[in-house]
């Protein structure tokens, strides 16, 4: 099941907008990895890293 991206925000949870007012931002996989397969994500205390596999998959761990 996925999740119906109206839901979701990228502001922090006490200042959400409505869903209609908040774009939600896209970036693509080059942006964000800017020529690595690896990169660290740090949210609510702890770092997970995201990591492009030889498949052009996605994995995310803690």
């Amino acid at each position: 099941m996925n999740p119906d991206p109206k839901t979701f925000s990228n502001e922090p949870a006490g200042k959400r907008l409505p869903a209609e007012t908040s774009p939600t931002r896209r970036l693509s996989s080059e942006e964000l990895f800017r020529g690595n397969s690896r990169l660290i994500i740090s949210h609510g205390g702890f770092d997970y890293c995201l990591l492009v596999t030889r498949n052009g998959k996605l994995i995310l761990t803690k």
